[in-house]
């Protein structure tokens, strides 16, 4: 599954009407910005703030990253450095089928 199948399979997918506006921005950033699927990746939180306007709090990444993950988009795998010259980093997944009660919205 290439980058473009990943859209085209997110935009029919029960979750992507459940993503916050920040997390489809953060996926499409993430997405873009890796190499290939299932293999580590690297983001500047710089770029990050860039995308967004500004720069949201480390918990909000941290939570956004979660739902990514329990839709299984990707994973966060650590987040090193502080905000200004700090990096996330990530693996994208290969989305998989899941049943509608595991889509639901926390």
């Amino acid at each position: 599954m290439d980058k473009i199948e990943i859209l085209q399979y997110l935009t029919r997918a029960a979750c992507f009407s459940l993503l916050s506006n920040g997390e489809l921005k953060l996926y499409i950033l993430l997405l873009v910005s890796a190499s290939d699927i299932d293999a580590g990746a690297e983001i500047n939180l710089k770029q990050i703030a860039e995308a967004n306007g500004a720069m949201p709090p480390l918990s909000e990444l941290r939570a956004m990253m979660s739902t990514l993950e329990r839709f299984g988009l990707a994973v966060l795998e650590d987040i090193r450095g502080g905000a200004a010259a700090g990096v996330l980093c990530y693996r994208l997944t290969r989305p998989k089928k899941h049943g509608e009660a595991r889509w639901q919205k926390r």
